[in-house]
């Protein structure tokens, strides 16, 4: 299915999107509840990859005392 690493937030959503597809052709329980779950890490995943594509805000100056 997926023979590449994944480079972007797109990537990890694809592959989670991919396991929510395979849940709900899923024709048991524990296979629909572990697919889930891996829909769940690539979508954490996606969140990750897209925090560290965010700029960085610059910290607060403070004045010195």
């Amino acid at each position: 299915m997926f023979s590449q690493k994944p480079k972007n937030p797109q990537d990890y959503i694809d592959r989670a999107t991919a396991c929510e597809a395979l849940a709900d052709a899923a024709t048991s329980p524990e296979t629909r509840e572990t697919m889930l779950y891996l829909a769940g890490g690539w979508r954490a995943l996606a969140d990750e990859a897209e925090a560290q594509q965010r700029p960085k805000r610059p910290e607060p100056q403070h004045p010195s005392e």
